[in-house]
């Protein structure tokens, strides 16, 4: 949870894109939120589960505002979140955050909240980071009869999912293969301790040593990025890399651990989605979960954008 806990509390994002999506939904999927709100009638209750910084929760209480719904908006996460004090700075999202109720540490298998409080529990790539028959039964306790459970999960084959993969193979082979950043703290390490001591690093033949390695390895996972046609993740890495590697002053190894400690919580992450996103077969074994003594209606079945397969889409009802 930690790794979660770290992204939401350094985020600048809403959510965990970092596209066009980041500071809400936007084309197709704020299409189907959209036309989920539309079911709403006024003062009805909703709740957000596995928020992060409460994306989702935002976009229903700024339709609540638009249409004068009335709405109360609450919003939980396993993780230590705090929205309104993460984005203190930012007026444009602090007005709209400050009228929900956010509830961290909130797991979505024990909601802290009495039978029968919701008409909506609603969640995009969250639900299925719980255990799932459990999840399923406190999100059937907390609906009314007749509310909705609609959710979008991951899909084991979307596009999100290749990347992610991409992704977690450039995290391995510069963090646990080539040891890129780890040898870089090395040799940040070693030229503070020179520079404490007065010596000019120019003239440092080990630092030099350490230096040219470095810059080897740097050049080779370039070539590698270029080889993978993943450039675009390269010069991301490049981007914090390289100015972290030349600030050779007092704190810089400090600084380069940071960025080791950001890519490995990034890694922990991608890990964590993938083993929760959902394949078609697991699919068939969440359906046979559903007690159907206890739902109206569940559907499953794929959503798509304009750039393809995006998720899961998932919407119940409670009998």
């Amino acid at each position: 949870m930690k790794h979660w806990e770290h992204y939401w509390q350094t985020a600048q994002s809403l959510n965990s894109f970092v596209d066009k999506h980041s500071d809400g939904y936007k084309d197709e999927i704020d299409n189907f939120w959209k036309a989920t709100f539309n079911a709403l009638n006024e003062k009805q209750r909703v709740l957000d589960i596995a928020t992060g910084n409460g994306a989702l929760a935002f976009a229903v209480q700024q339709y609540s505002d638009q249409h004068d719904l009335s709405l109360t908006v609450c919003a939980s996460d396993a993780a230590a979140i705090n929205p309104v004090i993460h984005f203190s700075n930012k007026t444009e999202l602090l007005f709209t955050l400050k009228k929900i109720s956010f509830f961290p540490l909130a797991r979505t298998e024990t909601l802290p909240f009495s039978a029968g409080s919701f008409d909506l529990l609603m969640s995009q790539f969250g639900f299925e980071y719980s255990d799932q028959e459990l999840a399923f039964t406190e999100v059937n306790r907390v609906l009314m009869s007749g509310g909705r459970f609609v959710a979008l999960v991951h899909h084991a084959d979307s596009f999100i999912s290749v990347d992610s993969d991409n992704s977690l193979q450039l995290l391995h082979y510069v963090l646990d293969q080539k040891h890129l950043v780890a040898e870089a703290i090395k040799a940040l390490e070693y030229a503070e301790q020179q520079m404490a001591l007065g010596v000019q690093l120019k003239a440092d033949l080990v630092f030099q040593q350490m230096n040219s390695a470095l810059i080897l390895a740097f050049q080779d996972f370039r070539q590698h990025c270029i080889a993978q046609q993943n450039e675009a993740w390269y010069n991301a890495f490049a981007e914090e890399f390289v100015p972290a590697l030349l600030e050779l002053r007092s704190g810089c190894a400090c600084k380069m651990k940071n960025f080791e400690y950001s890519l490995q919580s990034h890694q922990q992450r991608l890990i964590e989605q993938n083993r929760c996103r959902w394949s078609v077969s697991e699919v068939n074994q969440i359906i046979s979960l559903v007690c159907p003594s206890l739902w109206l209606e569940v559907d499953i079945k794929p959503f798509y954008t304009a750039e393809g397969l995006y998720s899961w889409q998932l919407s119940m009802v409670k009998r």
